[in-house]
This record gives structure tokens, sequence and C-alpha cells, in this order.
């Protein structure tokens, strides 16, 4: 993006991102056939990568969090079993690119030691190397780095504030979706955060019930992923300023939700996937023309094109408005961006029109 013009900046880095989400997507979808033996359970996890809910308020076409989409892809890349060529690259690239991008990629080293068909060799190796090669720098770099590097984006961290967040956070975009959130919370209050508990704890002991001994281990290995990803993440950020932790509706931190609801879906899509396998019957065929219907409701309602961050500052315009401060002598300007301009870009003066 650096080698085109600042001007274009705004939409290259959409593009960007969303092609990259995209891969991740395509990726799942076909390393997840691990697991997934049916197409409509695998084809409904790479939806999920696309239109989470979770999604939308700060992650959809944002290179800045792509992290958590390639950590989701790290995931099934340590577990896929296929040594093709071009897997292997794409494998090692996802597994490379992942701890480069987020030191929390560490929660994925046990699975350096899992293979299905006994120990790695070979071919398999190479993305393990590529994991562990990028661990290791992102491991310098954190050692390295000034303690006053991550002042700005700390908060005060209680470990009583983990289980209301991830009731509200979690179960409740799991199971509504993230534009309903601030309603339902509004009108319910504690409500709606004990009952989002309890009703994801049901919808997920439902689709985990009569799992067979591999998806059952799998379901337990996500299930885990899931309350990792989420509890570390906090841990080192806080959860002072995270919703609903204030007392006030807000959305602000949805980031740090997608990965744990994604896991969450993988758990739920297992007991799915299980009843598509199963021989016919009234029970499965209402049992998956409930979830068929629920997860496309949910898709369709949340989905939109407009976010809570449409509303910042044109990048265009603000950038031909900081022509006039970049005065002879100033190196940089600082370009207000979304959410709200209260962001700004720190831009080259020989780079603004």
């Amino acid at each position: 993006i650096a080698l085109f013009p600042v001007s274009d900046a705004a939409w290259l880095i959409a593009v960007l991102a969303s092609f990259v989400i995209a891969a991740v997507a395509l990726f799942v979808y076909h390393a997840s056939a691990i697991v997934l033996v049916h197409r409509a359970s695998r084809g409904a996890l790479a939806a999920a990568v696309i239109l989470l809910p979770a999604a939308g308020y700060e992650a959809t076409a944002n290179l800045a969090n792509l992290h958590w989409y390639l950590l989701f892809a790290c995931f099934w890349a340590l577990l896929f079993s296929r040594n093709s060529p071009g897997v292997i690259v794409a494998r090692t690239l996802f597994t490379l690119a992942a701890p480069l991008c987020n030191p929390i990629a560490i929660f994925l080293a046990p699975l350096l030691l899992f293979r299905a068909n006994g120990p790695p060799r070979g071919l398999e190796l190479v993305p393990r190397l590529g994991f562990v090669l990028g661990l290791s720098i992102q491991a310098i770099v954190v050692v390295r780095a000034p303690d006053e590097s991550t002042a700005a984006i700390t908060s005060q961290f209680s470990v009583q504030d983990l289980p209301s967040i991830f009731a509200v956070r979690v179960a409740g975009s799991f199971l509504i979706g993230d534009r309903f959130l601030e309603l339902a919370s509004a009108n319910l209050g504690w409500g709606f955060t004990i009952g989002a508990a309890l009703l994801c704890g049901v919808t997920i002991g439902c689709a985990a019930r009569g799992l067979d001994e591999a998806r059952r281990n799998f379901a337990l290995l996500a299930g885990a992923a899931a309350v990792i990803s989420f509890a570390v993440p906090l841990v080192i950020r806080g959860t002072a300023t995270l919703w609903p932790a204030t007392g006030a509706p807000s959305l602000g931190g949805a980031r740090y939700f997608v990965l744990p609801t994604l896991f969450l879906i993988v758990v739920f899509l297992l007991g799915v996937d299980a009843r598509l396998s199963a021989p016919p019957s009234e029970s499965r065929t209402i049992w998956l023309s409930a979830a068929a219907l629920w997860l496309t409701s949910l898709a369709l309602l949340n989905y939109s094109i407009i976010n809570p961050r449409s509303a910042g500052p044109d990048w265009t315009s603000t950038l031909k408005r900081s022509q006039k401060d970049c005065r002879p002598g100033r190196k940089y300007v600082p370009v207000p961006i979304a959410p709200g301009g209260t962001w700004t870009v720190r831009t080259p003066c020989t780079r603004v029109p």
C-alpha cells in the first residue's frame, strides 16, 4: 500500500484486509475437513469467518485487526494433515504470519505436538517450523519493547468482570449477534447477561450431545481455545473499559471477541456435522432446520455495509484539509480517521497531495 499514492490508502487497506479474510475463510473451509466431513457445515464455518456479527464494529476491512483471523487460520493450519505443495505453502504462511502479528499465538503452541496419524515428520514439519520462527521473532520484539509502549492500550483488570463480559460479548453475540446487544442490555440488564450465558450453554451442550469420540475431543479443544482466546487478551489489556463492566452498553473492543465466538461456532457446527451424518429422522430434520434458520437469520439480521464507524471522517477530505498544516519545515501531519476523528495517522508531508 505504501507503494501507491497516500490518497488511495483507505480503499486499498479495505480491499487488502477483505482479501486476507476471504483467504482465511477459503483455507478454513478446506482445513476443517479434518473434522467437519460435510460441505454444508464447512461452508457455514467459512461464511461465519466473513459474516461474523462481532467483526462488524471494528474488524471489517481493517488491517489492524487481521491478526484475530490469522490466529484462527493458524489453529487449523497446525491441525490440517494434507501435505501437497500448495497446502504446505498456505499452512506455512498462516503459521508464520499469526505469531508475527500477535504474541498470544503462543496459546496454540501445544498443537505443535498434535497429529492424528502419529508424530509429525517430513513436509509436516515445515508449517510447524514456520510457527516456531514467527513466535521466536515475536518474542525478541516483546522482550526488547520499552515498557511505555503498551501504557496507552492497557487498563485495570478484574477477574470478576470476565464471566459477565463473556456472557454478553461472546455468548450474547453468538446467540443474537452484536447489532442487538446494546438494545438487549439496556432493556433486560442482568437478565440478559444471565440468560445469554444459560442459553448459550444449553445450545452448545445440545450440539455436543452424542458426538463420537473424535468430534467430542475436537469440541473440547475448540471450547478450550474459546476460553483461552477470550481470557488471555483481556488479562493483558484489562477489563475496565469493556462493557458490561462499565455498566453502560457499548460495542467498543469488539475485536477481542471475534476469536472466541468463532471457536464457539466450531463447537456448534460439530454437532450440525454429526447430525448430517445421522440416519434420517423427524428429530434430525427439525434440529437441522432450526440450526439453518437460526444461522441464516443471524447473518442476515446483523450484516450491514454501514457500521458504527462509517460516520468517521472521510480519508480523502481530511487528507486535503491537512495540506495547509504541512508548512515549510514540518515533516509530518496528523490526519484524522475513524472512529469519530479521535484517532490520527501520522503522515509524511512529502506524501500529502
